[in-house]
């Protein structure tokens, strides 16, 4: 889903978000063989099903960020309204 993303997160972020992942040397491992993976469909699939909630990290991103610059977003996905920017995830 949004496996562009792993660039841009610590490890320790991506961990508060999976009940699958814990922060030991084997999850910090996994990610960093997923990170070497992200471009292929096996490394989508596996990054999909650590996630918990994908919703909840979003929001947890933009609380931390103020923004959304690390999400993936094209042009056509970006609307500016007053002082906020709305964001449409496809």
């Amino acid at each position: 889903m949004l496996l562009e993303l792993m660039d841009f997160l610590s490890n320790d972020f991506i961990i508060q978000h999976s009940s699958v992942l814990k922060n030991d040397k084997i999850s910090n491992d996994i990610l960093e063989v997923l990170r070497n993976e992200t471009k292929t469909n096996t490394g989508s699939f596996i990054f999909d099903r650590l996630i918990d909630d994908f919703d909840k990290m979003i929001r947890d991103i933009i609380k931390l960020h103020g923004h959304a610059e690390y999400l993936p977003f094209s042009p056509q996905t970006e609307y500016k309204s007053g002082n906020y920017y709305i964001y449409k995830i496809e």
